[in-house]
């Protein structure tokens, strides 16, 4: 009994966390009718798990056309919940990913812009040092004339300088949260959306069926405990059945003895 017991609350987490993982993703999908959405999944998810039983409970005693019709419908239904369930999980991981392309494109142009202001600061250097040392006056002026963009530049590597740095260091926070995606999709040498959608594949092809397999195993395991039970009480209630018989029996005999007519004796007149 504990077992079974187990079998039932096991079935149930399964089966409830794929429907609202699939009801969430179908409402994000149709957010213009959320609730509307989340009602309609919800029936879906409960009617499938009930049709699933009852296909199993009475398959030998309904029609063909009832038994094919509620197969596949079962079938579609488990299509369904696993496309809901794919728009949830890459959606939650678009969310996390959305920060870091941010991100990267951030560093990207504050990177490059800084090297575009240490290439030309570089310029401004090499330029007034290839002034001949003899000409003091032409250098002077040289320099009091690139002296504005150079003291810009310098203000603009101030500010951009620890922004980068801090771009970097956030980006390494971000990435430490996908990490472990990240770390598989070196390992496969495919990019993160790659693995991220290979390993979904891999999820939902178990998840559903597990909850509506487990369904059908709960029902097989109260269905054999219900025939354990009947064998064990068979022999009692036969004898029970047996002992009321023996029982009616001999009230039977009993009343037919007390209701039986005495032989009458005939009386003979006398002359």
């Amino acid at each position: 009994m504990l077992f079974i017991v187990l079998l039932v609350l096991t079935t149930i987490a399964i089966a409830a966390s794929a429907a609202f993982f699939s009801v969430y993703g179908m409402a994000q999908l149709f957010a213009g009718a959320f609730v509307p959405v989340i009602i309609m999944g919800a029936s879906l998810e409960a009617g499938k798990l009930v049709a699933a039983s009852f296909l199993y409970r009475y398959a030998k005693e309904i029609g063909l056309a009832l038994k094919v019709y509620l197969m596949s419908a079962i079938f579609i239904l488990m299509l369904i919940t696993s496309m809901g369930i794919f728009g949830f999980l890459t959606a939650a991981y678009q969310k996390d990913t959305i920060p870091l392309a941010e991100m990267q494109q951030k560093i990207e142009l504050y990177d490059t812009e800084y090297q575009q202001l240490i290439e030309r600061r570089t310029q401004i250097d090499q330029q007034i040092a290839a002034i001949n040392p003899d000409y003091v006056t032409v250098k002077q002026r040289l320099v009091k004339d690139f002296a504005p963009e150079r003291e810009a530049i310098d203000a603009r590597l101030q500010v951009l300088t620890p922004e980068l740095q801090k771009l970097k260091t956030d980006q390494i926070d971000v990435e430490a949260k996908i990490g472990p995606i990240m770390f598989v999709a070196e390992v496969m040498g495919e990019d993160p959306k790659t693995a991220v959608f290979w390993f979904v594949v891999l999820l939902i092809s178990v998840f559903d069926p597990l909850a509506v397999a487990l369904t059908i195993a709960t029902n097989v395991a109260l269905q054999k405990r219900k025939e354990e039970q009947v064998k064990k009480q068979g022999p009692v209630q036969e004898v029970k059945l047996d002992s009321l018989k023996k029982y009616i029996d001999k009230q039977i005999s009993k009343n037919s003895v007390v209701t039986e007519t005495p032989p009458v004796t005939p009386i003979i007149p006398q002359t």
